[in-house]
């Protein structure tokens, strides 16, 4: 998901919890929002185009804006976070990863839900800053796993090399 530009202010819409019975459907035109979510259980698959993007359990999504897809899920349960940047992000299609930390990140996104629903003093700031955070996890474990991935194909050319 390497598609943030930390130097890009967010801004905090929304956090929602959103259980979805199987058989469940979504068509969407467009979304004027960037959607951040996890799947807390079970799974559903995005068409974009002539693409299926499967999601379950442990991953994390980035759907960009103005980008029409539908949706079809077999029974999930997911927590969703709106937000809006100051210009767009790098993000023509779905955006998924895996996270190692799920604990963690789904932590995160219950605090930030829990805010908003309930509105204490103060809520805004500190869910931006939960917004803030999920962003900040999300962006290092994609950092590690791409200098993962750029190891192992050095590894793999070094060895090419040798024989």
């Amino acid at each position: 998901m390497l598609i943030f530009d930390e130097s890009v202010p967010v801004k905090f819409l929304g956090a929602f919890d959103l259980p979805r019975e199987a058989g469940w459907m979504y068509t969407e035109d467009t979304n004027s929002y960037y959607t951040l979510s996890i799947r807390v259980n079970g799974s559903t698959d995005f068409y974009i185009n002539n693409e299926v993007i499967n999601v379950g359990v442990g991953d994390i999504l980035l759907i960009p804006p103005t980008l029409n897809y539908s949706q079809y899920t077999d029974g999930e349960r997911i927590f969703a976070i709106h937000f809006n940047c100051l210009k767009y992000l790098n993000a023509e299609t779905i955006v998924k990863q895996s996270i190692k930390d799920w604990d963690t990140v789904c932590k995160l996104f219950n605090d930030t839900y829990n805010l908003y629903a309930e509105k204490p003093k103060g809520w805004y700031y500190k869910a931006s800053s939960l917004l803030y955070e999920l962003l900040f996890l999300v962006y290092n474990e994609a950092e590690e796993t791409q200098r993962h991935v750029d190891d192992n194909i050095d590894i793999g050319a070094e060895y090419l090399e040798r024989h």
